[in-house]
């Protein structure tokens, strides 16, 4: 397996299935251990993750339960995201996790794998976001394996160059610039999606803390922020960031016609969101007001406020 595909990435595809929570007692597909409690009785379930599932996929149980999941992957890094009670864990290979909630909503929800996890992963089952389909997911996720799979690719070609090869580089046309250009449009196609999908699957909604307080200083509110992110998404090519400027000391919304057109010294990117057409044409056509609406209504700001403690506590060195 290429050593990039562990690299995490917050998406909203289903590795196993959907969640049930009923009122009344359903038939298990699995049995349970139940442990009496002085509150409520505790309903443990062992679970594996494997690619590219989750064993058993789905899991039934009552309003008002508590929930205990013992969950071990066998094969590689994966992750468990219940996002509807909070939860979400990295899963190390064989490694058991142990998660408790209590199922205090009534309904059917989704739990998927939060880490990417090879080829495979863009075939998983079930999948919620709003305004974004599973299909173009799906899709967009074939897109990122395939600038993980050139980018390997284009490394095992440079560290194979003979001398005659560096011995003919030239800037109109060698093999060393041709590789050289690629590799660094194709590591921006890693990072790129590594960013966008890492902090899609949210509620949406606004920042809060330090964050909001940076963007209402540097746009003077978030609706201003939102108008000129919209905006500056209209206008790229290729991709949008909002990034921390460490000599400015301030959040500004940058634009990009390229995978590899990120250059801007002592910046680090917060939000990145991609305007290639790949990104919405299935959902939105020409629509792409549309798309970065929706893209606001996914956005996970509480991976986004962490990122900006992490940044803003670093020295422009980071």
């Amino acid at each position: 397996m290429n050593k990039y595909y562990w690299l995490i990435i917050v998406i909203l595809l289903v590795i196993g299935g959907v969640f049930f929570l009923n009122q009344k007692k359903p038939a298990m597909k699995q049995e349970s251990t139940t442990t009496t409690t002085a509150l409520n009785p505790v309903k443990e379930f062992s679970m594996i993750a494997k690619k590219w599932q989750f064993d058993p996929s789905t899991i039934n149980v009552k309003q008002g339960d508590k929930v205990r999941l013992k969950i071990k992957s066998i094969d590689v890094t994966h992750g468990f995201s219940l996002l509807d009670f909070n939860v979400n864990e990295n899963l190390a290979p064989e490694k058991e996790v142990v998660v408790e909630f209590i199922a205090d909503k009534k309904g059917e929800f989704s739990f998927f794998c939060s880490v990417f996890c090879g080829e495979g992963h863009s075939g998983m089952k079930g999948f919620s976001m709003k305004g974004i389909s599973k299909k173009t997911i799906e899709e967009h996720l074939k897109l990122y394996s395939g600038y993980i799979n050139k980018y390997n690719e284009i490394q095992e070609k440079l560290a194979a160059l003979k001398d005659e090869d560096y011995a003919k580089a030239n800037q109109v046309y060698s093999v060393i610039r041709e590789l050289k250009t690629e590799l660094s449009f194709a590591w921006g196609g890693v990072v790129n999606h590594e960013i966008y999908f890492s902090h899609l699957g949210g509620k949406g909604g606004s920042p809060a803390g330090e964050l909001l307080k940076q963007v209402e200083k540097d746009f003077s509110s978030f609706n201003a922020f939102k108008k000129d992110l919209k905006a500056t998404g209209i206008s790229a090519r290729g991709w949008v960031w909002t990034g921390w400027n460490y000599q400015e000391k301030r959040l500004i919304n940058y634009l990009g016609d390229s995978q590899n057109t990120y250059s801007m010294w002592k910046v680090e990117p917060l939000v990145a969101l991609d305007t290639y057409e790949h990104a919405y044409f299935i959902d939105y056509g020409v629509n792409r007001a549309g798309y970065i609406d929706s893209f606001f209504e996914n956005l996970d700001w509480k991976i986004i406020e962490e990122n900006f403690q992490n940044i803003v506590g670093c020295c422009g060195e980071c």
